[in-house]
């Protein structure tokens, strides 16, 4: 029934993104002027049903399962690296003060400079308590660079598709261990 129910092929990612998947891990990678962009995601445990009514009981049959994972941005520039860890809003955190909904899909939850690889002692600050100007620059060079909510909508797309296929996996192996 899986297999039947799958959503159809993976998805064509803006931006000439190129995509390196082993496991439950996905790693998006490409260059902007000079520099290294890469993303990496893990779409294990973060499955949830599109329509929030399905989880109460409503209609469990409409709740369309979508994956939406957490990713690192990192943006290399010579030997600095500007690390950015984002994850979607939820349904009620898409919405400000006054009950309009927000442009963002995502946000910035982890900001970073570090050399090499990233270290527990590298400082990091987190996106909640940073200026709000310094936020939207933020989200400005990710726009530039193509992280913009596009983006963030096409690797939904993605990691939903790529998710069923490895939950199709999954069950395929559950299969096989009791046959055997």
């Amino acid at each position: 029934m899986e297999k039947e129910s799958a959503p159809g092929p993976l998805p064509k990612l803006p931006g000439g993104w190129k995509v390196v998947a082993d496991g439950s891990d996905l790693t998006l990678s490409k260059t902007y002027k000079g520099e290294e962009i890469t993303i990496k995601a893990n779409v294990s445990y973060s499955v949830d049903s599109a329509n929030p009514g399905a989880e109460d009981g409503e209609n469990p049959s409409s709740g369309q399962m979508v994956c939406k994972p957490d990713f690192a941005i990192e943006i290399k520039k010579g030997a600095s690296i500007l690390g950015l860890n984002c994850s979607y809003l939820a349904e009620e955190e898409a919405v400000d003060d006054q009950g309009e909904k927000l442009e963002d899909d995502f946000q910035i939850n982890e900001i970073s400079v570090y050399e090499g690889e990233f270290e527990k002692n590298n400082y990091a600050i987190t996106g909640d308590v940073i200026d709000g100007t310094l936020y939207d620059m933020l989200m400005n060079i990710l726009e530039d660079r193509g992280v913009d909510q596009a983006f963030a909508k096409a690797l939904v797309e993605y990691a939903t598709v790529y998710e069923h296929s490895q939950y199709v996996r999954l069950l395929e192996n559950l299969k096989k261990f009791f046959s055997n």
